[in-house]
């Protein structure tokens, strides 16, 4: 509880640093690395594991910053602080009771492409993971890179209500490797698809993409949906939902999250 209250206070001061900026009204675009403004948001999630029948709580903050360049070049970074709590055994919470935890963090630095053809852009970017949650259940305990590869492009006649957003990413873990941490080899699939006529819109395979561990060479593919409606200008509201169809890599068994964001 005390970790929920101290995120829910740097969400209150993310709201009031903001409340007098002029700004354009949040958006949720269907590439999770770029945003059309400077954006904060704040993200809950529930989640059920499929091993132990153990739960997750996972409160996060993210951080968006847009720069465009000449010939309409866009580089965009964020950056996610993740705070834990669960009642998953592991290296860190031997007993299996309730307890918060810093949970790992990561940078993100994104570069979107001017058009290459009516509506379709390209994006190119990478991740860098610190291991800030420690050891199991909080993190794997080892630093990680991820590149990825991406396309987001507005389908043409839809006056930018349909965008596809494919982008593939591939997390390795590099550096140290302390006892009991475990290495991560994945592929890392978002076959988006978002929908957004007017206010509201739904977005497929934004937050949970489909996995391929390489170490094992066994799928985890989920369904993931998330519903997003603009309430008032600057403020965005959205509920989302993923569930575990294909577990031969097991992940979760479903996971229950919601989301606010501000832009700036």
């Amino acid at each position: 509880m005390r970790l929920a209250r101290a995120i829910a206070a740097a969400g209150l001061l993310v709201v009031a640093s903001i409340g007098n900026v002029d700004a354009a009204d949040p958006e949720t675009p269907a590439s999770p690395s770029h945003t059309p403004t400077w954006q904060a948001e704040a993200w809950y999630f529930y989640r059920s594991n499929p091993s132990d029948l153990s739960q997750q709580q996972r409160l996060t903050l993210r951080f968006y910053q847009r720069f465009f360049f000449a010939e309409d070049w866009q580089l965009t970074l964020r950056e996610d602080i993740r705070g834990l709590d669960t009642n998953k055994t592991g290296v860190d919470n031997p007993t299996g009771a309730w307890q918060a935890h810093l949970g790992d963090m990561f940078t993100q630095a994104a570069l979107k492409t001017p058009e290459m053809a009516p509506g379709l852009r390209a994006d190119l970017g990478i991740r860098v993971l610190y291991p800030t949650g420690d050891l199991p259940p909080y993190s794997k305990g080892r630093y990680q890179i991820g590149p990825h590869f991406g396309l987001i492009w507005d389908v043409p006649n839809t006056a930018g209500v349909v965008v596809l957003a494919p982008l593939v990413r591939y997390m390795q873990s590099v550096g140290d490797q302390p006892p009991h941490s475990t290495p991560t080899s994945d592929f890392q699939l978002h076959p988006i698809i978002a929908i957004k006529p007017g206010t509201w819109g739904i977005t497929l395979w934004r937050e949970h993409p489909w996995i391929l561990d390489a170490l094992t060479n066994r799928w985890f593919i989920p369904l993931d949906a998330m519903v997003t409606h603009e309430v008032v200008p600057h403020l965005s509201l959205g509920v989302g939902v993923a569930v575990g169809l294909v577990n031969d890599s097991p992940r979760y068994n479903n996971i229950i999250y919601g989301r606010i964001a501000f832009s700036f």
